[in-house]
């Protein structure tokens, strides 16, 4: 019975996806002028005056504290991994040692 409430747990939690990422997150220092706008398993990841249009990304794991995403948009792709404390969100670009920093507007 344990496995079934784990199960619908699971199915429950994907569906929704990480309440803790959704909104939109403004890059702050060295990220000014980068936005992430988090909807569900859906973001979209754009850079002010650089890109003329935002990379669409997908969540691929979602998480509480940590999770996934993999962006793509006029052939160019990456994956980076956001961590999530409260209002800040620590961004690292898989293969890239640099920390882009992000906090939720309000």
């Amino acid at each position: 019975m344990n496995k079934l409430y784990a199960f619908f747990a699971l199915v429950f939690l994907t569906a929704c996806g990480s309440p803790g990422l959704d909104g939109t997150w403004s890059g702050v220092g060295e990220s000014k002028g980068l936005l992430l706008e988090i909807t569900g398993d859906e973001a979209k990841y754009s850079d002010e005056g650089y890109y003329d249009d935002p990379f669409l990304c997908t969540v691929k794991t979602p998480g509480k504290s940590s999770s996934t995403f993999t962006c793509e948009e006029s052939g160019l792709s990456f994956d980076f991994t956001a961590s999530v404390d409260g209002d800040t969100m620590t961004v690292t670009e898989e293969g890239e040692d640099e920390l882009l920093n992000f906090v939720r507007k309000q």
